[in-house]
């Protein structure tokens, strides 16, 4: 049975150099994110099906890549994006202000 973060005994982790330590906390620290990534591409799912459900977002429906995109492909590899394209986009005060009134007037009713 292994303790902390890798899962090492005392022994084995004071046996390690400061390289492999290194590498062995970016894979766990890797795998952790792609996990994540998993996790809340599952709920983008859920939350796509749900909000299809409801029918206020017409016949089609929300894609849960409309709502997350993943970061890591299935191998576990970090998924390049195209030139420009961000994850996630800023926008001014005003753009911001307008969409708020659009919710809060949609949701006010």
């Amino acid at each position: 049975m292994g303790y902390g973060l890798l899962g090492l005994l005392p022994e084995q982790l004071f046996s390690l150099t400061v390289v492999e330590f290194w590498d062995m906390v970016d894979a766990k620290m890797l795998i952790q994110y792609a996990n994540e990534d998993r996790e809340m591409e599952r709920l983008a799912w859920q939350t796509s099906q749900l909000m299809s459900a409801t029918g206020n977002f017409g016949r089609k429906g929300i894609k849960p890549d409309k709502l997350y995109q993943r970061q890591f492909d299935d191998l576990g590899n970090i998924v390049q994006r195209a030139e420009g394209q961000e994850v996630f986009t800023s926008i001014d005060k005003e753009v911001k202000d307008q969409k708020l009134n659009e919710l809060m007037a949609k949701f006010n009713k």
